[in-house]
């Protein structure tokens, strides 16, 4: 296998302008190794709180604030007003490494996958503030319960 399964909690907003097509690049504070072809799950936060699709990584930056603005500002098209606002507020200060995904090959699932029926297969399961890595039956379970095709 020569990918990995994130899943990665968003804001509602921005889950859905991932899902929509509307945004082609996330920003994050790097702490973990993201790899092009990292299979990643759209988790839609409170109130929603449900897995709604998916996207390949197309290509990952890591850098500095003033690094990964100018990635963005090159390499990503879709980024709003409320991204950039975002990012300001929250980013523009930090000496922590920021990491920029660029994002391709968006699948919706026919129905979002509720944090109740993840809960109903792996009684634990917390979903993260940010990411982690889950393994790819993680994955297999989705298809095989039918989420995609709904």
């Amino acid at each position: 296998m020569d990918y990995r399964v994130v899943f990665m909690s968003f804001k509602p907003l921005y889950a859905r302008k991932i899902v929509d097509g509307i945004m082609d690049c996330e920003v994050r504070t790097y702490f973990k190794q993201l790899c092009p072809r990292d299979i990643v799950l759209v988790y839609a936060s409170h109130p929603v709180k449900a897995v709604l699709g998916y996207f390949l990584i197309d290509t990952v930056y890591t850098g500095s604030y003033n690094d990964i603005v100018a990635f963005v500002k090159n390499k990503c098209r879709l980024f709003d007003r409320d991204n950039w606002d975002y990012i300001v507020k929250h980013y523009s200060c930090s000496k922590r490494k920021l990491v920029a995904i660029k994002i391709c090959c968006i699948t919706v699932f026919g129905k979002p996958v509720s944090l109740n029926t993840i809960r109903s297969m792996l009684p634990i399961f917390k979903p993260p503030r940010s990411y982690m890595y889950v393994s790819s039956g993680f994955l297999e379970t989705i298809y095989d319960k039918g989420f995609l095709w709904m």
